[in-house]
């Protein structure tokens, strides 16, 4: 399901089919003033459906996350589709599946330096920079972007280029149009960093998976 992952996913439970996916269709979350997005509120205790416009816009229902505490969680950007089993699993030694502690906390590098970034799946953004780790990373020239809108208020932005590469599991994305903002207090990744990956979700092992999805991974 996965390619980068080095191993089969782990069966949960022998005796429990996996479901198919369901495919989301023009009409039903896609259209010209939707997007299908899937994000974490900043706290990463909630998730919901949210509109392109902004960073955590208007939402139309909101799935805790203890909904797939017990369970495996697949989003695969490419495919549009988004799928939950008890059946899988990711395992805890596999190098690549990322650990955390706080959800949902992963391992980030940009060029040389390693962070931790906070995994919003459908943040309106690919990255938001703090402007102290832009400082450390960023060489372009910054330029005004306006008020980022977040779930309990907004953020004054800057925009700017970062040459990177910026490494997240199996994905690497170079020369990307990153926010950045001195109100912001970590790092963001945000659903524009992901648009070509399977992202899969793990809370019983504390493990999240970003694969390629644009090279095959599903």
């Amino acid at each position: 399901m996965a390619g980068c992952l080095a191993f089969p996913l782990t069966a949960a439970a022998a005796d429990e089919a996996c479901p198919p996916p369901v495919k989301f269709g023009e009409g039903v979350v896609s259209t010209d003033a939707w997007e299908w997005r899937l994000s974490f509120e900043p706290s990463g205790r909630q998730m919901y459906w949210s509109r392109t416009r902004g960073w955590w816009s208007a939402t139309s229902g909101i799935i805790a996350r203890e909904f797939f505490a017990d369970g495996l969680l697949i989003i695969d950007y490419p495919a549009k589709t988004l799928s939950f089993t008890r059946t899988h699993a990711l395992a805890p030694d596999d190098n690549n599946a990322l650990p955390y502690e706080r959800a949902f906390r992963i391992p980030v590098s940009i060029g040389e330096l390693q962070t931790v970034g906070n995994l919003d799946t459908g943040a309106n953004v690919a990255f938001v920079l703090p402007s102290a780790l832009h400082a450390q990373v960023g060489t372009g020239r910054l330029e005004n972007a306006g008020p980022g809108q977040l779930t309990n208020g907004k953020v004054q932005t800057q925009r700017a280029t970062v040459k990177g590469p910026f490494r997240i599991g199996d994905v690497q994305l170079s020369n990307v149009e990153v926010r950045v903002s001195a109100q912001f207090p970590e790092l963001l990744v945000g659903a524009h960093a992901l648009q070509d990956a399977v992202v899969l979700i793990d809370q019983r092992s504390k493990r999240v998976a970003v694969c390629n999805g644009a090279a095959g991974a599903r």
